[in-house]
């Protein structure tokens, strides 16, 4: 259980890592003009956020004994 809690703690903080940098992506593609586009990467980084909530609900349930 000590490997499956470090790995979905490792892709948790990966995964929170990545939607950062796509929000970053966002910011530089709407001050290029590309608003449209960064209102659809925007949309995407929100379904990150939302997978990355699950992903650490599960943890919290791992860290607890629960799973």
């Amino acid at each position: 259980m000590a490997k499956t809690r470090a790995l979905l703690e490792y892709m948790l903080g990966h995964n929170r890592d990545h939607a950062g940098e796509l929000g970053e992506l966002a910011h530089k593609l709407r001050h290029a003009g590309l608003g449209a586009a960064a209102d659809v990467l925007i949309s995407g980084v929100k379904d990150f956020d939302r997978g990355n909530e699950k992903l650490a609900q599960a943890l919290e349930l791992i860290k607890g004994g629960k799973a």
